[in-house]
């Protein structure tokens, strides 16, 4: 039986443009390469080696990594007094066509108002005053599908300023108010 296996990745089926190459004994038969890239097709390869030699190369195959994952940028984390009006804004993902943007009062997400379909890396929207919320973001690709969801933040609205007062009595002008 196999003591070791030798794990080839590559970005093309002739693994002439090899990413990465790692021996080790695989717990589980499992490997995670950590020098993938978010949203890029790659070609893997695995042979078992043990003491008396090396088996040939297994039969390869392709797989397509998921979209990559936005940062968020603006309003910083915890931010306070913020005004009601808030721009949202994240960085861009490479081959996102779209971006959906999760926010709630609550940090867990229940009862969450979902945003699809934003086209820019920025989205301003209108929240209650004295309110703290939590966002996210997460890219969506035709061909790649929905990426993770960002690091959620949060950031509290600034309290409403009180209303101007309407005097109801006594009436303007009045005379003899007991």
């Amino acid at each position: 039986g196999a003591t070791e296996y030798i794990n080839e990745t590559a970005k093309n089926s002739a693994f002439n443009d090899a990413v990465s190459k790692t021996t080790g004994n695989f717990a589980n038969n499992q490997f995670n390469d950590p020098y993938l890239n978010y949203g890029t097709t790659y070609w893997w390869r695995v042979k078992a080696t043990n003491a008396i030699g090396q088996s040939d190369w297994s039969v390869a195959r392709s797989f397509t990594t998921i979209i990559g994952v936005p940062e968020l940028i603006s309003p910083a984390d915890n931010a306070q007094n913020i005004n009601d009006r808030v721009l949202l804004s994240w960085t861009a993902v490479a081959g996102a066509d779209s971006y959906h943007i999760s926010y709630s009062k609550y940090a867990d997400f229940s009862q969450e108002t979902l945003y699809q379909g934003c086209v820019a890396t920025s989205q301003t929207i209108q929240f209650e005053n004295g309110t703290t919320y939590y966002w996210r973001i997460r890219a969506y690709s035709s061909i790649l599908g929905l990426g993770g969801w960002s690091m959620a933040r949060s950031f509290t609205t600034i309290v409403a300023v009180a209303g101007v007062p309407v005097l109801n009595t006594p009436l303007h002008e009045a005379r003899n108010v007991a």
